[in-house]
């Protein structure tokens, strides 16, 4: 008879301390959410710092770009091509700087092809003909369209002087 009350008492026991097990755990759990909240709020508040200070830096480095834009112009003959080196943005600016090599590349074969046939026409051989000024800016759109397409990039050909000859 004894046996009975001991294991009574001894339930009653087990059952209290998984209770406060239990509130144990209610309270570890919810004391742990309210710091994933405050980290979250710390973070968030760090983010917000951390967004404007990137604002200022681009705003100050756009304006030393505008104040002081880089712009290369390319003339060879009636063909101009204009370009803007100056955008905030890397991948726009390097856009343009890459369309400054191939202008420069286009536009010295161009004078390579010019020198040749100047050259066989002086020999009194028939070689084949130079591109014009139109066919070279029309290739040259499509080799630096991205830069065009961003803005960055303008080609321009001068009417031909007909009856006009340039000194």
């Amino acid at each position: 008879m004894l046996i009975k009350p001991m294991v009574a008492k001894r339930l009653k026991e087990l059952k209290r301390a998984e209770a406060q097990e239990a509130k144990d755990a209610a309270k570890a759990e919810k004391a742990e959410k309210a710091r994933r909240l405050l980290a979250q709020a710390v973070n968030d508040t760090a983010m917000a710092e951390q967004g404007k200070r990137d604002r200022a830096r681009v705003e100050a480095m756009r304006a030393v770009r505008a104040a002081q834009p880089i712009m290369v112009t390319i003339t060879k003959g009636r063909l101009s091509v204009t370009l803007d080196l100056t955008s905030p943005e890397p991948v726009v600016r390097q856009t343009a700087e890459r369309a400054v090599a191939i202008t420069v590349n286009r536009l010295l074969r161009w004078t390579d092809a010019q020198c040749g046939a100047a050259a066989a026409r002086a020999l009194g051989v028939q070689g084949a003909s130079p591109m014009t000024a139109e066919e070279i800016s029309a290739y040259l759109a499509d080799e630096i369209r991205y830069a065009i397409k961003h803005g960055t990039a303008q080609i321009s050909v001068a009417p031909e002087m007909k009856g006009k000859r340039r000194k």
